[in-house]
C-alpha cells in the first residue's frame, strides 16, 4: 500500500512544474505564491548563483536588484487587493518600489540583508505569475484542420442535431463552432505585450526547426484524421463544450499527433509563455461550445449546458474527414480575418 501511494506522489510530482516567466529578457522558474514560505538560502554558492542570476549590486550600502516587465502588468500589481506590495514588504524586510501605471521605469527592490531582498524577488515573481495565470486567455497556439470535407461533415452533423433539438435539451444553432473556425488547440497565452508576442513567434518558428522539418522528413506529408466526439464535462446530461478527437492518419506510436502537440506545448513552457504547464495536451476539435449562446435574454459569456446523452449514443464515432498537416498558427482568439473567416493570424509555420 505505502509503495503504491508513493508512486502515485511520484507521478503526481513529474507533472507538477513550476511556472516560467519572461522577465527583463530573462525566463525564471516561479513557485505558487506563498506567503509563509521563505526561501531557504543554504549555502553560499546559492546565495550567489541568486545574486548573479537577479544582478543584486550593493548601492549606498544596500543591496538592490530592480528589474522591467511589460507596462500592463504594473497597473495589475497595484490593483491586486489579495497580495499587495505592503504584504510583499511585510513579509519579505525588503523595499519594493513599483512604478506607476503607463511609467517605463523598472522595479526596484532593496534592503540591507541580502537574503530579503532574494526572498522579496522571489514572491513578487510568483505574484506576478499568479496574475499573467488571471488573465483571460487573447492568443493561442492551434492547427487549423478545416477543408472541404472536414466543413462539409460538419454541417451534416450540425444540421442533423438542429433537427432534432427538440429532443435535445439546451441545443441551439448559435451555440456550434463556425465550420471555418475549426481547428486543434496546441496552447494558450495571455502575452501582455509586444516583446511577449515577438518571443512567441521566434518559439513557433523553433518549432519548425526543431520539430516539425524532421518530423516530414521522416515521414513525408501528412494528414490529420478528425474523427470521434466526446465532451470537456464527464456528466453527459449537462455538457458546455464538446469537441473532435484527432490523430494523425495511419499514425505509428514514434510520430503521433499527441507526441508532436505535446513537444510544441512544451517550447513555449521552456519559452516562459505557457500559463500553466499540462504534461500532455488534450487533443480537441472544439465543435459545440454554450460560451458561443446568443438570444435576446443570453447574457455575454453564460453558459447554459445542453444534454449531449442521446448525442454521445448515436454519434460517439462520427466521422468528420482527413485534412492535409499544413501549417501551425500563432492567432488572436478575439480577432477574425476578414479574408478566410479564420482567427487573425500573429504568424504562421508551412509544415
Amino acid at each position: 500500500m505505502y509503495t503504491k501511494r508513493m508512486s502515485k506522489i511520484a507521478k503526481f510530482m513529474e507533472t507538477v512544474k513550476p511556472s516560467r516567466i519572461w522577465i527583463d529578457g530573462k525566463c525564471h522558474e516561479v513557485q505558487k505564491y506563498n506567503k509563509n514560505a521563505k526561501e531557504v538560502i543554504a549555502t553560499e554558492e546559492c546565495r550567489e548563483r541568486f545574486r548573479r542570476e537577479y544582478n543584486i549590486n550593493v548601492v549606498e550600502d544596500r543591496f538592490h536588484t530592480s528589474f522591467k516587465l511589460a507596462l500592463p502588468y504594473y497597473k495589475k500589481i497595484h490593483s491586486y487587493r489579495k497580495i499587495t506590495v505592503k504584504d510583499l514588504e511585510k513579509d519579505t524586510g525588503a523595499e519594493i518600489k513599483i512604478p506607476t501605471e503607463g511609467v517605463e521605469e523598472k522595479i526596484i527592490i532593496k534592503g540591507p540583508i541580502l537574503d530579503d531582498v532574494i526572498n522579496a524577488r522571489l514572491k513578487l515573481q510568483s505574484l506576478i505569475s499568479t496574475i499573467r495565470d488571471q488573465q483571460p486567455a487573447m492568443q493561442f497556439v492551434g492547427i487549423p484542420t478545416q477543408c472541404e470535407e472536414i466543413r462539409g461533415n460538419f454541417e451534416k452533423f450540425k444540421e442533423t442535431l438542429l433537427a432534432d433539438e427538440n429532443n435535445i435539451k439546451g441545443m441551439d444553432p448559435t451555440i456550434f463552432q463556425k465550420p471555418e473556425r475549426l481547428h486543434l488547440t496546441v496552447a494558450v497565452f495571455a502575452l501582455m505585450d509586444s516583446m511577449e508576442v515577438l518571443q512567441a513567434i521566434n518559439i513557433l518558428n523553433d518549432c519548425k526547426c526543431k520539430i516539425l522539418t524532421p518530423l516530414i522528413k521522416k515521414t513525408g506529408p501528412l494528414k490529420i484524421h478528425v474523427k470521434g466526439i466526446n465532451c470537456m464535462d464527464g456528466n453527459y446530461s449537462k455538457v458546455n463544450v464538446m469537441y473532435a478527437n484527432a490523430k494523425f492518419g495511419d499514425e505509428e506510436d514514434e510520430n503521433s499527433l499527441q507526441k508532436v502537440v505535446d513537444a510544441i506545448s512544451n517550447e513555449f513552457y521552456l519559452g516562459g509563455l505557457v500559463r500553466q504547464y499540462k504534461p500532455t495536451v488534450k487533443l480537441h476539435v472544439t465543435l459545440i461550445n454554450t460560451k458561443y449562446r446568443k438570444g435576446k435574454n443570453i447574457r455575454k459569456w453564460s453558459k447554459i449546458p445542453f444534454d449531449a446523452t442521446s448525442i454521445m449514443e448515436k454519434y460517439k464515432n462520427y466521422d468528420f474527414g482527413m485534412v492535409d498537416f499544413q501549417s501551425i498558427q500563432l492567432s488572436y482568439i478575439s480577432k477574425i480575418d476578414a479574408d478566410n473567416g479564420f482567427y487573425q493570424a500573429l504568424s504562421t509555420v508551412n509544415v
